[in-house]
């Protein structure tokens, strides 16, 4: 992972856990399992720490599952 500019505190402590579980999985990983990408989420977790919205969590009170789709009505 490449990072620069003025990132945001947080982020280095993301990335050092993400890629300290990722060396150890890589270690314990036997021959033909597959792997785990934990540095993936460095970013989303970063970006959820400004915006306070993460893409796959619940989110409370959340407005959205109460609107409907309006499909036009033909004459």
């Amino acid at each position: 992972m490449e990072a620069s500019g003025d990132l945001p505190p947080e982020f280095s402590g993301f990335r050092d856990i993400a890629v300290d579980k990722q060396r150890a999985r890589e270690e314990s990983r036997r021959p033909g399992e597959w792997g785990v990408d934990y540095v993936f989420d460095v970013p989303l977790d970063t970006a959820a720490t400004i915006t306070g919205y993460r893409h796959d969590r619940w989110v409370e009170d959340d407005f959205f599952p109460n609107l409907r789709t309006l499909v036009p009505k033909m004459c």
